[in-house]
């Protein structure tokens, strides 16, 4: 089990580094959650591309709420860290979210409010990358985006 000490260390790393990096929360679109939503029904647990920007509050960006979240994938819908399907269900379009204090089975996950100047870029970066599609999020290569922390599902 990892100390508070520790997570607090790599939650202050991981503000200092996408400062650096220059990584902002993700902002959801209406068809992310739909596309999430149906690989859940199939039984696939979706990789969600939250950035990890520990305790970092970027400009632009107010930060609304935080959920505790289950990232083991053995969780259960009756525990104080929400599954991988609450989650979902809470996700709202048009809001941002990244990836506060993560611990060795459970993380935060940060709600965020784009101000409008966050939305422009973020959508113009969207198209750009060609993820703005019918088909719902685009997967990227490994090559393409920083891997991301996958919260696992158990398996039924």
């Amino acid at each position: 089990m990892m100390s508070a000490q520790y997570i607090d260390s790599m939650s202050r790393k991981a503000a200092r580094e996408s400062a650096r990096e220059g990584k902002l929360p993700y902002i959801v679109w209406p068809h992310d959650i739909s596309a999430w939503k149906a690989m859940l029904a199939k039984g696939i647990s979706p990789r969600l591309p939250f950035p990890a920007l520990g305790s970092r509050n970027p400009r632009g960006f107010k930060l609304v709420q935080e959920f505790f979240v289950d990232s083991s994938g053995w969780g259960g819908r009756n525990e104080p860290a929400m599954t991988i399907d609450q989650l979902i269900d809470e996700l709202k379009p048009n809001m941002a979210y990244s990836l506060g204090d993560v611990g060795q089975f459970q993380l935060y996950v940060r709600e965020w409010k784009p101000g409008p100047k966050a939305m422009a870029e973020q959508d113009a970066k969207t198209i750009l990358d060609g993820a703005d599609s019918e088909d719902g999020p685009q997967q990227f290569a490994d090559n393409q985006l920083e891997p991301v922390i996958v919260i696992m599902q158990k398996k039924a």
